[in-house]
């Protein structure tokens, strides 16, 4: 199977146009709509591609079903069993003591955007709607939510519905015409749009809305996709008569447009919660009880904001689906799949059963295998008590004709959920395919050491996104976790600098040793990953230096050795450390005794340890540790 490994590229002739690449990066969304107490909460089934719903009507579910909808494109659903009713919920607050008409809108948003500041911390924006009204309200501005969010900033912005984003990106375009989110005047009313990802095709994409006379005011592709969904959707259609049919511009446009992207979209009647077809960029649902009988739904790039503003959990938003949410509550539209195609597939399936003293070699594990695609749409609903019925196939609409159109060929046709969300992204609180992301990181630790074990007297991290998987590896170790490292949380980013002192003096500074802990042990210090491994040698200094008997390091996933173009702010390859140093160059760069790699496959297994789909169904996206990507990038 040929892979691609493209290099971070210039898009476009000028000299400016690689602001585009550099422009998009790891961002938060977040949104929320209050329903009054005469509303009631409510849920369809997801629909197939057919356009039917999945049990054979529209008909409206109440709550407990919404706990436990039906899958589509090709899997079990999260259900709210035992395991993962707890998820976010907090059991002292059954209602919020307040009305829907006095719902802080805008407060909740900022608290939940503070929530997911570490998603992006160069700018913010929140956009609301008043019950009724015709036009939105916007505030936002570069910094942290805690600066641009004054209670004077947020007093005008009262609404029954709003969204809000946090976007950080590296270089270029650091200004207040790319903070999200965008809005857009049309003549069906403002839109607004918060993205989280990348678009893999954007180019291709932007030259289609300039060959209709659009004119683009930034280079960002979250702009691409607002411009895209002010188009109406190819006849036939009946626009013209009943207004914008918001679910086939969305279906169009993710047909054209694969991957990546969760969106949270507004328009005057309603929220829209939107996630790709591969489901590489989280998405999840929740919802606020309110005093009188109201809810309040949000969604969100994950759940770790929920317990802070009120909300329970509810479900993740499926790859592919389209969900609206009105007075009627929330309706899950459609589910676009991806189309199936006969070359062998990227991402991975889980085959239960690996050995649990597999080593870290794939030659001693049971190979993670692809699989073939599911029909398309979701299972049937079943109720009796032999085995399900298989799942009919479907057939999605074809998409525009057009030269543009063709702008990716798939690989694969599963799921492709980032699984850096797993290893350093996602906060450890949050949770993705029904398991808490700090118990994730806890099982790649374990593995780790069954992967590589090491004589050593205390096990440490790199504090504070490896900690999880430090623990992991004392527990299996049977030896105690011990910070050796105390972290000043008032010392900023490092930035690279030039010299190997210069780089030493900067993590003295932001590091200071506790000697006790060190002084004549053997250290094992865990990481999450290496990318340019800039910081490394200098805390290995300060191990030797604090007297050390020996330092090892033993990093929690497999070496990244490719960028990634789908939302992740991971360099070019040639300046990945990986890329350039074998473990023996790495061993003498860092000054270490020994360095290890958890494998990829042991990587997989840990990561799917704990998911609540007997079937095996989750798929992952590891193309920046094996260079195989979802889609071919075709630039």
């Amino acid at each position: 199977m040929a892979t691609n490994h493209p290099k971070r590229c210039v898009m476009y002739d000028d000299d400016t146009d690689g602001e585009l690449r550099q422009m998009q990066d790891k961002c938060g969304v977040f949104g929320c709509y209050v329903t009054g107490p005469s509303a009631q909460p409510s849920q369809t089934r997801p629909r197939s591609n057919t356009g039917a719903s999945v049990d054979g009507d529209a008909s409206v579910l109440d709550n407990e079903s919404f706990r436990d909808c039906d899958n589509a494109g090709g899997g079990k659903s999260l259900k709210r069993t035992e395991s993962t009713s707890s998820i976010a919920s907090n059991d002292s607050i059954s209602a919020m003591p307040v009305a829907a008409s006095e719902f802080d809108v805008p407060g909740v948003i900022a608290m939940a955007l503070q929530q997911l500041q570490h998603r992006g911390q160069e700018s913010c924006g929140i956009v609301t709607c008043p019950a009724g009204g015709h036009e939105f309200s916007i505030h936002k501005g570069e910094g942290l939510v805690s600066s641009v969010f004054s209670p004077a900033a947020l007093a005008p912005l009262a609404g029954k519905m709003g969204i809000g984003h946090v976007r950080y990106s590296t270089a270029g375009a650091k200004d207040l015409i790319t903070c999200q989110p965008f809005v857009v005047h049309t003549a069906d009313g403002p839109i607004a749009l918060a993205h989280n990802g990348e678009l893999v095709n954007q180019r291709i994409l932007m030259n289609r809305i300039m060959q209709h006379g659009v004119g683009m005011a930034t280079k960002s592709d979250s702009e691409i996709i607002i411009q895209m969904l002010c188009t109406p959707a190819p006849t036939p259609n009946t626009e013209h008569l009943h207004g914008p049919d918001w679910r086939l511009r969305f279906r169009t446009f993710m047909q054209l447009a694969d991957t990546s992207y969760s969106l949270a979209f507004l328009t005057t009647n309603g929220l829209w919660a939107v996630r790709d077809p591969f489901g590489n960029r989280p998405l999840c649902i929740g919802k606020i009880d309110l005093a009188d009988g109201g809810v309040c739904w949000v969604v969100s790039s994950e759940s770790c904001p929920f317990v802070s503003i009120g909300a329970t959990f509810v479900r993740e938003v499926l790859p592919g689906e389209i969900v609206h949410i009105n007075d009627s509550g929330v309706q899950s539209l459609d589910v676009v799949n991806r189309p199936a195609s006969p070359e062998k597939m990227l991402t991975h399936r889980v085959s239960k059963g690996l050995p649990s003293n597999a080593s870290g070699a794939s030659s001693h594990h049971q190979r993670i295998r692809a699989v073939p695609r599911r029909a398309s749409g979701p299972p049937p609903k079943h109720t009796s008590g032999g085995p399900a019925p298989r799942a009919q196939s479907g057939s999605s609409p074809p998409v525009p004709s057009g030269a543009d159109v063709a702008t990716t060929t798939h690989k694969n046709s599963e799921v492709a959920l980032c699984i850096f969300e797993f290893i350093y992204f996602s906060r450890p609180d949050s949770y993705l395919n029904g398991q808490m992301v700090y118990s994730v990181r806890k099982s790649t630790g374990r593995q780790l050491h069954t992967e590589f074990p090491v004589d050593c007297d205390v096990v440490t991290c790199v504090p504070e996104s490896a900690t999880p998987a430090a623990m992991g590896f004392a527990e299996a170790a049977g030896v105690p976790f011990e910070n050796v490292l105390n972290k000043n949380r008032y010392i900023g980013r490092s930035f690279i600098l030039p010299s190997n002192h210069s780089r030493k003096l900067a993590v003295a500074k932001k590091f200071a040793p506790l000697v006790d802990n060190i002084r004549g042990k053997r250290v094992v210090i865990i990481d999450d990953s290496i990318v340019r491994g800039n910081t490394m040698p200098a805390i290995v200094y300060l191990l030797r230096k604090s007297g050390a008997a020996e330092v090892h390091i033993r990093i929690a996933s497999p070496p990244i050795k490719f960028p990634c173009y789908m939302g992740i702010n991971i360099p070019s390859s040639e300046e990945l450390v990986a890329n350039n140093y074998d473990l023996a160059g790495l061993r003498d760069l860092f000054g270490v005794d020994t360095i290890q790699y958890l494998s990829h496959d042991g990587l997989i297994e840990a990561v799917s340890r704990g998911t609540k789909d007997d079937n095996g169904d989750y798929g992952y996206c590891s193309a920046c540790l094996t260079g195989e990507y979802p889609v071919e990038l075709e630039w």
